[in-house]
C-alpha cells in the first residue's frame, strides 16, 4: 500500500481518495456490470411481456437500449478521466517533471515507464475482462500525450539539439 500511496498521491497534500486509480477501475467495473444487468433485465422483461403490444407502445426496447448506450458512455468517459489523471497529475513528477529535464541523455523515460506499469498492473487485476482493452488503450493514448507535451511543449528547460533524435526515438521506442 505505501508503493501504491508513494505512486498515485505523490507531491499533493490534500488528495481525494476517491478518485485514486482502484476507485476509478471499480467504477469502470460498476458500469459494466450494470451494462450486463441491463442485457438480462432486458431479455427477462420482453419474454415476460411476450410480443404485447405494451412493448412496443411504451418503447420498452428503446428504453433499454438508451440505457445500455449510457452504460458504454460512462464506461468511455470513467477510463478517459482515469487516465488523464493517471498520467497528468499523479505521474505529473516522472513525466513531467522530470523526463527530459535539463539534459536528455540523464533524464530518460525508463522511472516514467516503471510508473506507469505498476498502474497497468492495479488496470489489469481490477478492471473486468471485457472493458480492459478499452481501458488499457485509453492508458496508452494518454501516455502518448503527455510524451508528445513534453517533446513540443516542454519550455525552456528543455532545449533539445539534434543529436537528441537518437536518444528520444529510441524513448519513443520504448513508449
Amino acid at each position: 500500500m505505501t508503493d501504491q500511496r508513494r505512486i498515485f498521491h505523490h507531491g499533493t497534500t490534500n488528495v481525494d481518495s476517491s478518485f485514486a486509480l482502484p476507485q476509478f477501475c471499480v467504477r469502470i467495473n460498476t458500469m459494466q456490470r450494470i451494462g450486463m444487468g441491463l442485457k438480462v433485465l432486458e431479455k427477462r422483461t420482453i419474454s415476460r411481456l411476450g410480443n404485447s403490444k405494451s412493448t412496443k407502445e411504451y418503447g420498452i426496447e428503446d428504453k433499454f437500449k438508451l440505457s445500455k448506450a449510457a452504460s458504454v458512455e460512462g464506461i468511455r468517459q470513467l477510463s478517459e478521466a482515469m487516465t488523464y489523471k493517471v498520467i497528468f497529475q499523479d505521474l505529473r513528477y516522472v513525466l513531467w517533471d522530470g523526463l527530459y529535464f535539463g539534459e536528455v541523455s540523464s533524464t530518460r523515460i525508463e522511472p516514467f515507464l516503471e510508473e506507469l506499469n505498476q498502474c497497468l498492473k492495479i488496470i489489469l487485476s481490477t478492471v473486468h475482462d471485457r472493458v480492459i482493452t478499452h481501458v488499457i488503450t485509453e492508458v496508452m493514448k494518454a501516455s502518448f500525450d503527455g510524451f508528445l507535451l513534453v517533446l513540443l511543449a516542454g519550455g525552456p528547460a528543455r532545449a533539445f539539439s539534434l543529436e537528441d533524435h537518437v536518444i528520444i526515438e529510441e524513448d519513443f521506442k520504448l513508449d
